[in-house]
């Protein structure tokens, strides 16, 4: 198995020869956000290969070998109202506002900590704090670390006193959730980052409160296993739906229209469900590869950020798109007008079509 790790790794590795080829296109160069995104796959795969094996030596060596110097990967900077966002993918994202403050993202190979969100009225709720970028500033800071805003209707909170413990809390009502209820066999986290950094998360919604949550059984990547876990916020009812270990999960969005989804970056994976409980595995094009995100605005229309085949490497933005509900998929090209309809909440999407090379 480990043999079959290294060279998988070696087939990753050999890929950015042809990846890195581009020319400037007005915005963030092609090449620039291919390379981005290349990054934070093998950053992705190999965090996937440290926590199966715990070869931290090896990790951060190969990390080293993944590493592009600053003009093949620069900073991207993203103009959302008064918010100026600055992105170095793989390391940090900032939040740089009108007063000159910043509020800043860790980013861990495609996993953010604290997890930011945006809402359709131009606020990010970044951990415990809430940017408006209508004002340029922060409007509501909890001042405490262990609470996460995942949006306008939820928000979750580790207990010190209780670890393993998160309480969910929506309109007033609250929930306890123990990690023995999320079907973890270790409950020894101590926090709220401990707990949801790697195995856990959240994503908001008007509805039930819907988490993806990962484990491993064993030492092999085959013995990850994934799940989701449904939780109504009125009677603290949760029901959990075992997905095995379809691929290496990465996102779990949520639309009003477009209901939830999970992201697969291995295996170019999308899961959909209307009700957050029962999953099926949408039908992708086989030109598309890398997939790092997704955004289902509604039955009809799906964005995904990843590459296809079927166009050169610099005539669009990296964005795959359809209108038909997943029947038919069309890599975009620059200028296309349906870039017009390009969801503002969606962040990878933006970044990729609206974000500048500053660097």
């Amino acid at each position: 198995m480990r043999l079959n790790y290294l060279w998988s790794l070696v087939q990753i590795l050999s890929t950015p020869m042809i990846i890195f080829a581009g020319e400037t296109k007005g915005k963030a160069r092609t090449s620039d956000i291919r390379v981005s995104g290349f990054r934070r796959l093998v950053r992705v795969w190999l965090r996937k290969f440290h926590d199966d094996f715990g070869i931290a030596s090896v990790f951060f060596a190969l990390l080293g070998l993944c590493s592009t110097d600053s003009s093949a990967s620069p900073l991207l900077r993203l103009e959302d109202g008064k918010v100026a966002i600055i992105q170095d993918q793989g390391d940090y994202i900032k939040f740089s506002l009108s007063n000159g403050e910043s509020v800043s993202v860790d980013d861990h190979g495609g996993f953010h900590w604290p997890p930011f969100f945006r809402d359709r009225n131009g606020n990010f709720y970044v951990g415990d704090k809430i940017i408006s970028t209508a004002r340029g500033e922060v409007v509501e800071n909890k001042g405490n670390r262990n609470i996460i805003m995942l949006g306008p209707h939820y928000q979750i909170e580790s207990s010190m006193q209780r670890p393993g413990t998160i309480m969910v809390q929506r309109d007033g009502k609250r929930c306890e959730v123990t990690a023995k209820n999320l079907k973890f066999s270790n409950a020894n986290v101590t926090n709220i980052s401990t707990l949801t950094l790697k195995d856990i998360s959240f994503v908001d919604s008007d509805g039930p409160l819907v988490g993806l949550f990962r484990t491993s059984i064993g030492d092999a990547a085959s013995d990850i296993r994934y799940w989701t876990v449904r939780i109504d916020p009125a009677s603290c009812r949760m029901r959990v739906t075992s997905l095995g270990n379809p691929d290496n999960l990465i996102e779990i969005g949520w639309s009003p229209e477009g209901h939830w989804w999970i992201v697969g970056s291995i295996e170019t994976t999308l899961l959909q469900s209307k009700d957050g409980e029962h999953w099926t595995a949408a039908v992708l094009s086989p030109e598309t590869s890398q997939l790092v995100s997704a955004y289902v605005s509604n039955d009809h229309e799906i964005w995904l950020a990843a590459n296809d085949g079927r166009i050169g490497q610099d005539t669009g933005p990296s964005i795959v798109h359809s209108d038909d509900g997943g029947h038919t998929w069309v890599p975009i090209k620059w200028g296309d007008p349906v870039l017009k309809r390009l969801p503002p909440i969606w962040f990878e999407g933006q970044m990729r079509v609206n974000a500048k090379a500053i660097n």
